[in-house]
C-alpha cells in the first residue's frame, strides 16, 4: 500500500495559524495544513513562508499535515508504517519530541523514553521500537548520498553495520550535507573510536 507523495511542500502566504490549523494562501487556493509545533512556530501571519507536507488520503477525507522540515516529515511517514499508528498519534508523537531523540530512542530501545509520550503506551512503545528501530526512514533527499558513503566506506574496509551507524549518526546532526561532507565527518567520527 505504498503511495508516493503526491505534495511535499507548500510555499506561499500564511492567512492564519493555529495549534490544530494553518491556512496558507498558495496562488489564490487556500490549503489547510494542520502543523505540528515546531511547523507552527516557524511561520507567521501574513508573511511568505515555505512548509513540508504530507498528504494523508483516506476513503472519506484527504488531510494534509505540516512540518518543520524533511526530517519531521519523514518520521511522520515511518511512524505511520507502524501497525496501529494512525496520522494523528505519528503528530502527538512529533508534538512531544523531536526526530532525532526519537530516532535515538527508537534505535536504543528506549521504552521508558516513549510511554513519557501522551497515547503511547507500553504495547505501543514495543511495536515501535521493533518496527522501526532498525530501519530508521531518512529524508528522501539524503538517503542516495547516505548509501553512498555506506558504500564508500564498506570499500574502505569498515564494517557495513558500523558504516550504516556513524552514517546515520551524522546524518541526524544535519540532515542536509552533500556527499563528500558526509563522507569527512563519517570518517572522523569512526577514526576517532577506532583511535580510542
Amino acid at each position: 500500500n505504498e503511495k508516493s507523495q503526491m505534495i511535499t511542500f507548500l510555499r506561499g502566504t500564511v492567512v492564519s495559524a493555529l495549534p490544530t490549523s494553518l491556512m496558507i494562501d498558495v496562488g489564490g487556493v487556500g490549503y489547510q495544513v494542520i502543523p505540528t509545533p515546531r511547523a507552527l512556530s516557524a511561520v507567521k501571519v501574513g508573511e511568505v513562508s515555505q512548509i513540508d507536507v504530507a498528504l494523508v488520503v483516506r476513503e472519506d477525507s484527504w488531510t494534509m499535515f505540516g512540518f518543520a522540515d524533511p526530517a519531521e516529515r519523514s518520521m511522520f511517514e515511518a511512524l505511520q508504517k507502524v501497525s496501529g499508528v494512525g496520522p494523528k498519534l505519528a503528530l502527538t508523537i512529533l508534538a512531544a519530541t523531536n526526530p532525532a531523540d526519537l530516532a535515538r530512542a527508537l534505535r536504543e530501545g528506549d521504552e521508558a523514553a516513549l510511554i513519557r509520550i501522551p497515547g503511547v503506551g507500553k504495547k505501543s512503545a514495543a511495536r515501535l521500537i521493533l518496527e522501526l528501530g532498525d530501519r530508521l526512514l531518512q529524508p528522501a533527499a539524503q538517503a542516495t548520498a547516505s548509501s553512498d558513503v555506506v558504500a564508500a566506506l564498506v570499500n574502505l574496509g569498515w564494517p557495513s553495520r558500523d558504516a550504516e551507524r556513524v552514517v546515520e549518526k551524522v546524518t541526524l546532526q544535519d540532515d542536509k550535507l552533500d556527499a563528500s561532507t558526509l563522507l569527512k565527518l563519517a570518517l572522523s567520527e569512526l577514526s576517532s573510536k577506532r583511535g580510542g
